[in-house]
């Protein structure tokens, strides 16, 4: 005991003679914007895809559903001054507060089967963290090392979440920020930087109104059936192993940078339009932005040559207005025209009476 006095004297006043480290006595006000974005960040060029951002829409339909992205951009001034706001190593300076998104699953980054996105990186009292966790209101987001993205003097944060908007009427996007920062630092006798003066600060941002419309009534064919986006319409012919059959491919495509509407999970009133034909089966692969279709097909009867022109209606949320796709007919191929003349059975030689 005798001994160990003398050296708790020595790094005590190792401690007290460490030098103050003065820094910019300006505070945190304007260091840090935030911006809502339509999708998300291309996790491999995320600047160049941040520039070429899509605005956040104000006016949506019923079944619509969006990633919407919360940007931070934080001056690289806080990476010097910002420190952690809690006694937990990982934790970010920045504690974000958003309703909206803080109601999506937690799940980390760079996977797009994941609910909840994060890209970006902060600093911990001036020292780059790695492994970083996430403070979104009361959960934690955990996240692998990442790299810094920068925007000039700026870095950015973005945090994405799937916002399913099921039901008309309005919602209401808020974000705060709470910050946790010192302008003077010391140093303690192994080396680290300690805040002098931490002090809070909170950056308040006005709320983003979103409005929830029912697809409208006026002006609605009767041939909708639901389908919601903005829809291009392609079909071809494929021969198959026997003469008897073709195969016919359906692709529709949602046109839109950011698809929102319900192209996976619609129906598509497209089978009852191949009148004339038996269709044997129908392969749907479900996929978004391309849905693709396959129809197994015969003709009837030597009277049908060609398949039909197919129409598709979609209600595009973009136009505000229903839509509708159509294809070309399509001629059979000579060998399916042959065989249909001089079969029996299932596809008759001749039209029925």
């Amino acid at each position: 005991m005798v001994l160990l006095r003398p050296l708790a004297i020595v790094l005590a006043l190792c401690f007290l003679a460490a030098p103050a480290l003065h820094a910019d006595e300006a505070g945190p006000e304007g260091r840090l914007r935030v911006r809502l974005m339509e999708g998300r960040l291309d996790s491999a060029e995320p600047v160049k895809s941040y520039r070429a951002r899509t605005p956040l829409r104000t006016v949506w339909y019923e079944g619509e559903s969006t990633w919407i992205t919360l940007v931070l951009e934080t001056e690289r001034w806080l990476d010097g001054h910002a420190v952690q706001r809690f006694r937990r190593e990982l934790d970010l300076p920045l504690e974000i507060s958003a309703p909206w998104l803080q109601s999506v699953p937690p799940e980390s980054v760079l996977s797009s089967s994941r609910e909840v996105t994060w890209l970006g990186t902060t600093s911990i009292n001036g020292n780059a963290a790695q492994g970083l966790c996430v403070a979104l209101g009361s959960r934690t987001l955990a996240s692998p090392p990442a790299r810094p993205v920068h925007l000039g003097d700026w870095t950015l944060h973005a945090f994405a979440g799937r916002v399913n908007l099921d039901a008309p009427g309005s919602r209401t996007l808020t974000v705060d920020v709470r910050l946790t920062y010192a302008a003077t630092f010391d140093e303690d006798f192994l080396g680290k930087r300690v805040p002098k003066d931490p002090k809070e600060h909170r950056f308040e941002f006005a709320p983003t109104q979103l409005e929830v419309r029912s697809i409208p009534k006026e002006g609605r064919p009767s041939e909708y059936a639901g389908l919601l986006g903005a829809m291009d319409l392609d079909a071809r012919l494929v021969p198959t192993t026997t003469s008897d059959r073709v195969e016919l491919h359906v692709a529709v495509i949602d046109t839109q940078d950011h698809p929102t509407g319900n192209l996976g999970q619609a129906a598509l009133p497209l089978a009852e339009q191949l009148e004339g034909f038996h269709v044997f089966g129908v392969r749907d692969d479900q996929g978004v932005p391309r849905r693709t279709l396959v129809f197994e097909l015969a003709p009837d009867h030597a009277g049908v040559t060609s398949v039909p022109p197919l129409q598709l209606v979609s209600f595009d949320p973009i136009a505000q207005a229903f839509v509708t796709r159509r294809t070309k007919p399509l001629p059979l191929p000579q060998a399916v025209l042959a065989n249909a003349a001089h079969s029996s059975g299932v596809i008759g030689s001749s039209p029925p009476s």
